[in-house]
């Protein structure tokens, strides 16, 4: 719903559109299957004033994008990139089978992005569809660093547009951070509550809490095992008004770790956009704040604040092109600037 471009695009690319069609088949009159394939690619040049980092062209993540009805009210959504990693790597980012008999009740099963905030479950892996180059700060995938738990795998109930205030609703469990698609590395459960409403056809609000047991051993940010388990509350919400002109987005994360024998600490992460139209060109600024405090066991004590300026422009719903300069500040690394330009496609 980011402009009447960008929701054309969004339609377009997960409802179908003109989407390469596996064959139909009939069973009492009935349609069975529908199997619809889109991609998602993009393509980025980045100059940085940082001493250790040289002007570079880069691949951005090489998407496929699968969408099947299997059967009457049960559905199957597939997503895959390719993206280079010490080689060119896949990845399964979901997989979903989804029971949905109304709008008010769903039950998916499978890896899902987790129901935290709207960016991460609004924009997914195609970079056409978001309205920046990058994801925010907060949003960055687990394979970035990334300090949310943006993927989870496990079983979520939903629903959507009850009552007038088009509320909607998630509840997830499944396994916990350090966790892979396969197997939980304890015997606790991640779970996560969401729910939100559409208040006006411009407005939208939203509210969540994830709760996990971080088991000892696992990974921290800096790629360290944990001496011992911590107990990770996350609460947060959102904003949202977007008119046929106007884009603003705002997201806060309020993140409370308590290790086993230790008091606990605070994190906060949060993010702010704003875009104005004019024709196919959205000029928009964006600022990233993440905090942390010294001694927690599973974070960084490296705070991030950054500053972007940027410009987009849609050459057609399937072709984007995008502008950055940004100003980034890090505890590890002091402050750069840097330059950046995409175009992403989807097909």
């Amino acid at each position: 719903m980011l402009s009447r471009n960008a929701a054309a695009v969004t339609l377009a690319l997960v409802l179908g559109g003109r989407a390469a069609q596996a064959q139909t088949h009939m069973h009492n009159g009935t349609e069975t299957e529908r199997t619809e394939f889109r991609g998602f690619a993009d393509v980025t040049f980045a100059e940085s004033n940082q001493p250790d980092r040289h002007s570079s062209f880069g691949l951005g993540q090489y998407v496929f994008f699968i969408t099947s009805p299997l059967a009457e009210h049960i559905s199957f959504l597939g997503e895959t990139t390719f993206q280079f990693n010490s080689g060119f790597q896949a990845t399964i980012e979901r997989v979903v089978v989804t029971f949905s008999p109304t709008n008010y009740f769903r039950v998916s099963m499978g890896r899902l992005h987790t129901p935290i905030g709207y960016w991460n479950n609004t924009y997914h892996h195609g970079t056409l569809i978001q309205p920046t180059i990058e994801r925010p700060v907060m949003f960055l995938f687990e394979n970035r660093r990334g300090v949310l738990p943006i993927h989870t795998t496990g079983v979520q109930v939903g629903g959507r547009d009850i009552s007038p205030l088009h509320l909607g609703y998630d509840i997830m469990i499944g396994n916990g951070i350090g966790s892979t698609p396969t197997t939980d590395n304890d015997n606790a459960k991640s779970y996560t509550v969401s729910v939100h409403s559409q208040i006006t056809s411009v407005f939208r609000l939203g509210a969540s809490f994830y709760g996990d047991h971080i088991a000892a051993g696992t990974p921290n940010l800096s790629g360290v095992a944990i001496t011992q388990g911590v107990n990770q509350r996350m609460v947060g919400g959102f904003a949202v008004l977007q008119g046929t002109q106007y884009e603003l987005i705002a997201e806060y994360q309020h993140s409370r770790n308590r290790p086993d024998s230790l008091g606990p600490t605070i994190s906060h992460a949060f993010y702010t956009y704003g875009g104005y139209r004019f024709g196919n060109l959205v000029p928009y600024v964006r600022y990233d704040r993440l905090q942390f405090p010294a001694g927690d066991l599973y974070y960084t004590d490296d705070d991030v604040r950054l500053g972007i300026v940027g410009a987009r422009y849609d050459f057609s719903p399937q072709a984007v092109g995008k502008v950055e300069i940004r100003r980034r500040t890090t505890t590890s690394a002091g402050r750069f600037t840097e330059v950046a330009a995409q175009i992403a496609v989807g097909f």
